[in-house]
């Protein structure tokens, strides 16, 4: 649930996450070919710190790129199941007539692409009602007892 202690992918740090997944990418050793004489051996180097990171990044947005999946933030977000996504969804519209409603469809846009949580009005109650159904029909809400409850309290009554 954006920002009503609702469930995320994990309970990790993000950083944390993506520090794990670099260290665990990063090569330490690489082999190198070496001339001895008229033989060629490979012989074991240090890899450079640069060389390190760049490895980990390219083989980890590769491995992501391999996976399955539609999107490629949905092939991130399973490569990183720790980082979260959190935005701003106020600003979405600016300039745009009919400001609020693009920005209620927005933010269900973008809790059906894995929005963890968003910036946005709670004095809202529509846009209220509509995260509160959205994760209900996303199963993020189990037993939809979030959205049930919400509806026995009144809180969609009038919209």
């Amino acid at each position: 649930m954006i920002g009503i202690g609702g469930t995320t992918r994990t309970n990790e740090n993000p950083l944390e996450t993506l520090e794990k997944a670099m260290r665990n990418a990063m090569p330490q050793i690489e082999v190198r070919g070496r001339r001895v004489g008229g033989a060629t051996y490979q012989v074991p180097i240090e890899v450079r710190a640069d060389r390190r990171i760049a490895l980990g990044i390219r083989w980890l947005i590769f491995n992501a790129r391999t996976r399955g999946g539609r999107s490629m933030h949905e092939k991130l977000a399973a490569e990183f199941p720790g980082v979260h996504i959190i935005a701003g969804l106020s600003n979405i519209s600016h300039g745009m007539p009919a400001r609020k409603l693009l920005n209620q469809a927005m933010t269900v846009l973008a809790l059906g692409k894995g929005l963890d949580a968003g910036i946005i009005d709670p004095n809202d109650r529509y846009l209220m009602a509509l995260i509160y159904a959205t994760e209900a029909l996303l199963g993020r809400d189990e037993f939809c007892m979030n959205y049930i409850s919400k509806s026995r309290e009144g809180a969609f009554e009038g919209i």
